[in-house]
């Protein structure tokens, strides 16, 4: 082998080590890290001066030490009465919650549509489905002071569910044996059959 052989082999060499370096501090490199997002709670003060100061010293602790980052277009000093926070309505000046009703109906539209008549499944997974989302919904919203809403909540999802069963019954013969199998006489089964819309309360079993 002579010079110029050995010139070009050592070329080579050390062109492969530079790309190997350069990959390993490519893959051992680190993200640069992304200033991230967090959604503090509501803080409540007696005067509005005293407002100002929470608010400043909550922001500067997030910003500075937590190095987050604050929405400004979401933070503002207010009062509790009618504030909104995450689904939430702030009502009185006790500050009591309530659910929005913009999340109200967002409920409905979500609980309508599960149990809509003319989907073409099974009882057993509607049901199922709608109780996986009133648990999530119910869980979340639970802190909520509002027992008389979700009593007519639930009394509204009680006629829907018996709206899809009584269309699932479509014969009358169906009807009155499944009535009878709730509990029902036979002479209210036989009245109640021919029904539309299922009418009264069935007893609890």
């Amino acid at each position: 082998m002579d010079n110029s052989d050995r010139q070009s082999t050592r070329r080579r060499r050390a062109h492969t080590l530079r790309g190997s370096a350069v990959r390993r501090q490519s893959v051992g490199r680190k993200p640069e890290p992304r200033p991230a997002r967090l959604r503090t709670e509501t803080s409540y003060v007696k005067t509005r001066r005293s407002a100002r100061r929470v608010f400043a010293s909550v922001e500067r602790f997030l910003t500075r030490k937590l190095k987050l980052v604050v929405n400004q277009r979401k933070s503002r000093i207010a009062k509790a009465d009618g504030v909104e926070f995450l689904g939430f309505k702030f009502v009185g000046r006790r500050g009591e919650i309530r659910v929005t009703a913009k999340n109200l109906t967002k409920f409905k539209q979500r609980a309508r549509s599960i149990t809509g008549r003319s989907r073409g499944i099974s009882m057993q997974r509607m049901l199922g489905e709608l109780r996986q989302y009133l648990r999530g919904w119910i869980g979340y919203f639970g802190l909520a002071a509002t027992k008389g809403i979700f009593a007519a909540l639930d009394g509204w999802i009680r006629r829907r569910v018996r709206m899809c069963f009584w269309k699932q019954w479509r014969l009358l013969r169906t009807r009155i044996r499944k009535l009878k199998q709730l509990g029902v006489p036979h002479d209210l089964a036989l009245s109640m059959a021919p029904a539309a819309k299922p009418t009264g309360v069935l007893p609890r079993r």
